[in-house]
This record gives C-alpha cells, sequence and structure tokens, in this order.
C-alpha cells in the first residue's frame, strides 16, 4: 500500500507513499513483469543514485503474520549514492591517463634509444670512415656488432676498403719501381705475356728517339 514501515529516517515512518511521484514512476511506470529490480536516476538535488528493489513475498513461513491470500508483504527499497563512487573512477580514469602518458613516453624514450644505439650510432661510425677514405686513409675499419643488416653492410665496406688499401699499395709500388726503372740510362722496356708493351723507360726514349707515348 507504499506505508512506510522502516527507515533510516525514523520521521519517514507511517508516511504514505505517492505513487504518482517521480521517484515511484521510475518504477511504476511500468508494468510488473517488465519492472527491473535495479536502475540508476538523478535525485532532485542532481545527484546520481542507484536503487536496488527487492519485492518480500509472502512464504508460508510468514503466514502466522500476513493473510496467506496476500502474494507481496512489502518491497525493500535500497538507494546508494554514486557520488563517491564516481568520484573513485574519476580518480582512477585520471590515474590511468597518466599511466598511459607515462608509458607512452617511457616507450617513445626506449625506442629512441634502442633506435639511438642500433642504428644511429653505427651510421654515424660509417659516416666517420668514410670521410677518412675520401681523404686517401683506407686503413680504418667498422665494427661489425651483431647480425642484422647493418652488420653485413659494415663487413662488405670493409672488404670494399681493403680491396681499396691493396690496390692502393700496389699503385705505389707500381709508381716506386717505374721511378727507378726511369731513372737509369738504359733501354727498358717491358712486355706482358701476349706481347703488349706495358713499359717503355726514358732511356729507351733517348736510344731510340721517340717516346713512350709514340
Amino acid at each position: 500500500r507504499g506505508e512506510i514501515k522502516i527507515s533510516p529516517d525514523l520521521r519517514d515512518v507511517g508516511k504514505t507513499l505517492d505513487l504518482d511521484d517521480s521517484t515511484c514512476q521510475i518504477c511504476h511506470r511500468y508494468e510488473p513483469e517488465n519492472r527491473n529490480k535495479t536502475i540508476m536516476y538523478y535525485n532532485s538535488t542532481g545527484k546520481k543514485i542507484f536503487r536496488n528493489v527487492n519485492p518480500i513475498f509472502n512464504e508460508p513461513e510468514c503466514y502466522d503474520c500476513h493473510n496467506p491470500e496476500t502474494k507481496v508483504n512489502g518491497v525493500l527499497i535500497t538507494d546508494f549514492s554514486l557520488r563517491e563512487i564516481e568520484s573513485q573512477l574519476s580518480s582512477k580514469f585520471k590515474e590511468m591517463i597518466f599511466s598511459l602518458v607515462f608509458m607512452f613516453i617511457a616507450t617513445g624514450i626506449t625506442i629512441s634509444v634502442m633506435v639511438n644505439r642500433m642504428v644511429i650510432a653505427k651510421l654515424e661510425n660509417f659516416v666517420k670512415v668514410t670521410k677518412l677514405f675520401s681523404k686517401g686513409d683506407y686503413s680504418q675499419r667498422l665494427t661489425v656488432d651483431g647480425e642484422d643488416e647493418i652488420a653485413d653492410l659494415a663487413t662488405s665496406f670493409n672488404e670494399m676498403g681493403e680491396s681499396i688499401q691493396r690496390a692502393q699499395e700496389v699503385r705505389e709500388k707500381k709508381e716506386l719501381l717505374e721511378n727507378v726503372l726511369n731513372s737509369v740510362q738504359e733501354s727498358i722496356i717491358i712486355f706482358d705475356p701476349e706481347g703488349k708493351m706495358i713499359f717503355f723507360s726514358r732511356g729507351a726514349e733517348s736510344m731510340m728517339d721517340f717516346t713512350a707515348k709514340d
């Protein structure tokens, strides 16, 4: 019948609820079979309320005090304010956002350090050695760490440096030999195994009266 029998506020005991009241119509606007036992709504002060509704059915053990023909002896309505829960959720949400931001920053720094260590530092070493090569110093070599593509490239780069260095040494020895042979007065002519002339000394130019170019 809507009469309040028990309430934490003793002043409400004995009052009869008006079913047309908005807080009652939250449930009573629906047919009994369509009503939910739980619902959330905003009260007159704007607070979000979680309401739990439990019908107290008339069981056989209740018949000593209640008419057996009555199906429901009453309804237990429990309202919980969600202000504290929402405050905690908001705090947790802020903590989660902070954690995500921190995680993204930490991940970015970690990736940056790894890229710097694995790629940029190695490429800087490449540039350093390449500049030395451009100045004619082919004795420098790259340090090969790991088994990635950059390590393979460093190995090939070192092999190229060794080839260039050997070619340079051969050229220097060839120039030295030519200077020695050109310093003598005798005629010196060198042929390869196929009979092609590959050296014609200055002494030969003087003796035969035509130049090595001729």
